[in-house]
C-alpha cells in the first residue's frame, strides 16, 4: 500500500503540476531506475514514473523524500512570489504588481478580494481548491487583527470547505505548513 494523497491532482492541479515538473526537470537524462535505487528501495521507478506524470502526488513526508532523491529543497517547490500588500484605507489587497479592490468597511470583502487576487494571479478564475501560501494568511491575519487559523477558516467557509476541512486547514497552519489547502 502506498502513503500517496490519491486524487490530489484532481483537485488541485496546480500542485501536481508543480511537482511533475520539478521531477521531471530534476531528474534530467538520468534513469529512473537509478533514482529508485537511490532511494534506498523506498520508490519504485513506476511510482517515480507516477508521480513525474502528476497522475499521483506524494504527501509531504514523501514529498520530502523525493527531495533528497531528486536534490531540490522547499525553495523550488515554493517559489518566492512578491509580498501581499494590504491597504485596509484604500480598500486594496495586490501581489505582483495587481491589485484587487474592496469596501474598506467590509472585512470580509478583503478574503474575498484576496481570493480573487489568487486565482487572478493564478490564471485559475474557478479554481475550487487554492494552495494558499503561509505568508499570505499571516498578513491578512495581521491586516484583520486575527489569529491565522481564524482567518484559514474563514477563507474555507468563503471557498464552501466543510467544517472539517476547515478546522484541517486551519491545524496546518498552527503546525507551520508553508501552503495550506483549502478545497472549496
Amino acid at each position: 500500500m502506498s502513503d500517496v494523497t490519491h486524487g490530489i491532482a484532481d483537485r488541485e492541479p496546480t500542485f501536481a503540476q508543480r511537482v511533475s515538473k520539478l521531477l521531471r526537470g530534476r531528474r534530467g537524462r538520468r534513469p529512473r531506475r537509478w533514482l529508485a535505487s537511490r532511494s534506498g528501495g523506498m520508490f519504485s521507478s513506476r511510482q517515480l514514473r507516477a508521480y513525474e506524470r502528476g497522475s499521483e502526488v506524494p504527501d509531504d513526508t514523501l514529498l520530502l523524500a523525493l527531495a533528497r532523491v531528486y536534490g531540490f529543497g522547499p525553495d523550488e517547490l515554493y517559489p518566492v512570489r512578491t509580498v501581499l500588500d494590504v491597504d485596509l484605507d484604500a480598500g486594496t489587497v495586490a501581489a505582483a504588481g495587481v491589485p484587487r479592490h474592496f469596501d474598506p468597511e467590509d472585512r470580509t470583502a478583503l478574503l474575498v478580494a484576496y481570493l480573487e487576487l489568487v486565482r487572478e494571479l493564478r490564471g485559475e478564475p474557478h479554481a475550487l481548491t487554492l494552495s494558499l501560501r503561509r505568508a499570505d494568511i499571516e498578513i491578512l491575519a495581521t491586516a484583520l487583527s486575527l489569529d491565522g487559523p481564524i482567518v484559514v477558516e474563514r477563507l474555507g467557509a468563503l471557498m464552501g470547505s466543510t467544517a472539517l476541512q476547515q478546522r484541517v486547514a486551519a491545524a496546518a497552519f498552527t503546525l507551520g505548513r508553508p501552503a495550506i489547502v483549502l478545497p472549496g
